[in-house]
C-alpha cells in the first residue's frame, strides 16, 4: 500500500486517524471539513490564476500522474501533479521548473502548495517536505532544496526550506510504515483535531466507554503517557490523587497590652 499524501495528513493530525484511514473505515465528514472542502478549489483556481499568470495555459501539464519521463519534458509548471515514488504518493498543487542541475538535465522542480489559512503551520511545512522526498526520487536523488507554500487572500509567497521538513516526514513515512505493518491500531487519544474530525463521535463513545483519560483536555500526551507509567488509565482513578492542600492557620501573636 502507497503512503498518500492524505494517509499521511491525517497522520499528522491524529494516528488513530490514520489508522481507520489505511483501513477503508468511513467516518461523517465535519462541516468544518466539507466547507473548507468547498473553499479550497475555487481558491486554488484564484491562487493559480494570480501567481502563476506569467505562464501560457499551453505551457502547463495539468492533473498529471508524474514520472520522470513527464519532467523530463521540462513544462515551466505541472498543475494537480500526483508525485509516485518508491511507495509514497504526494499530491501536489503545482510543480515549478526552477535553475539548477539535476538527473533531469539543467534544471528541477520544486513543489508549490496553496492554503486558505494566513499562515503556514508546521503540518503545511511537513506535508511540503512529503512532496520534497517523493519529487527528490524522480529527479536523481538530489534534494529538493526548497518550496513555497502561497496562503490567505493576497496570496503571500513564503519560500520554505525543505532540508529539515523533508528529513521530519522521513520519521513520519517510517512511522506509518510501521503502522501499517503491523495492523495494530495506534492508542484512541483524543486531541484538538477531534472537533473537526469525521470520527468524532465514534471516538468520543470509546474514550466515554474507557473512561480515557484524554476526556481531560487539559492533558499533553506526554502527560498521559507518565500517568499510564504510574498504572493510572482512567479519570475516575486520576480523581483519586487528589489531595486536598492543607491550609495552615496563622496564630496572630499574642498582644499583652491589650490584655493589660
Amino acid at each position: 500500500m502507497n503512503i498518500a499524501s492524505e494517509l499521511f495528513g491525517s497522520y499528522l493530525r491524529c494516528r488513530y486517524k490514520a489508522y481507520l484511514k489505511a483501513h477503508g473505515i468511513a467516518g461523517q465528514p465535519s462541516e468544518y471539513e466539507q466547507m473548507s472542502g468547498q473553499r479550497l478549489k475555487p481558491y486554488t483556481e484564484q491562487a493559480l490564476s494570480h501567481v502563476f499568470q506569467v505562464y501560457k495555459s499551453e505551457d502547463a501539464a495539468q492533473s498529471l500522474m508524474v514520472t520522470d519521463h513527464a519532467l523530463r519534458e521540462g513544462r515551466p509548471v505541472i498543475i494537480n501533479a500526483r508525485i509516485a515514488a518508491d511507495g509514497i504518493e504526494a499530491g501536489c498543487d503545482v510543480l515549478e521548473r526552477v535553475k539548477g542541475a539535476s538527473a533531469l538535465g539543467n534544471f528541477h522542480y520544486h513543489p508549490v502548495l496553496f492554503r486558505v489559512a494566513r499562515s503556514v503551520s508546521r503540518e503545511d511545512s511537513l506535508m511540503l517536505g512529503f512532496a520534497g522526498m517523493a519529487l527528490a526520487r524522480l529527479q536523481g536523488g538530489e534534494p529538493v532544496e526548497s518550496g513555497k507554500i502561497i496562503c490567505g487572500t493576497d496570496y503571500q509567497t513564503h519560500r520554505i526550506k525543505l532540508g529539515q521538513a523533508m528529513a521530519e516526514a522521513r520519521g513520519v513515512v517510517e512511522e506509518i510504515s510501521g503502522l501499517l505493518s503491523s495492523g495494530q491500531p495506534r492508542p484512541l487519544l483524543l486531541n484538538d483535531h477531534c472537533r473537526v474530525c469525521e470520527y468524532r463521535q465514534s471516538c468520543l463513545a470509546k474514550a466515554k466507554e474507557k473512561d480515557h483519560l484524554s476526556l481531560l483536555r487539559g492533558l499533553s500526551e506526554r502527560e498521559i503517557t507518565a500517568l499510564n507509567n504510574r498504572g493510572i488509565f482512567t479519570v475516575t482513578q486520576y480523581s483519586y490523587t487528589f489531595r486536598p492542600r492543607r491550609v495552615r492557620s496563622r496564630q496572630k501573636p499574642r498582644r499583652f497590652d491589650l490584655q493589660a
